[in-house]
């Protein structure tokens, strides 16, 4: 008798299957892409656009009086510490208070935010060969 090989476990705690993720994509002010992957809620969009735009995130947290709830945390990694800013900015929002993000004024979790289409880089020039 062969014994049937075990399903392989993924190594994510979440599972993936039942969550289907879209991916928001929007060129920053640097040129570079900067992405965002989770619910697309009008935090989510609107932190995307702030700071593909240039914008700090410690200005949204000191904005919305945030900022005694984060001290203590300045020494997270980049992604941890944004998203433990939205999850409290998220609360502000569903207890009622609006939460200003840069230029954009959320009052509901399902609010359309506007994000700009992502830009194509322009294409570079190609080289000339140099003459022998």
């Amino acid at each position: 008798m062969v014994a049937k090989k075990a399903k392989k476990e993924s190594a994510s705690v979440v599972d993936t299957e039942k969550f289907n993720y879209e991916t928001t994509k929007i060129r920053g002010v640097d040129g570079k892409i900067r992405h965002s992957r989770g619910n697309q809620d009008a935090i989510a969009k609107a932190l995307l656009v702030f700071i593909a735009g240039g914008g700090d995130i410690k200005k949204v947290i000191k904005a919305n009086g945030l900022s005694d709830r984060m001290k203590g945390r300045e020494g997270m990694n980049a992604g941890l510490f944004r998203m433990t800013a939205s999850v409290m900015l998220r609360k502000l929002v569903r207890d009622g208070t609006p939460v200003e993000i840069g230029d954009i004024t959320v009052k509901k979790l399902d609010q359309v935010v506007k994000v700009p289409a992502e830009v194509e880089k322009p294409a570079r020039k190609a080289r000339v060969a140099k003459a022998a």
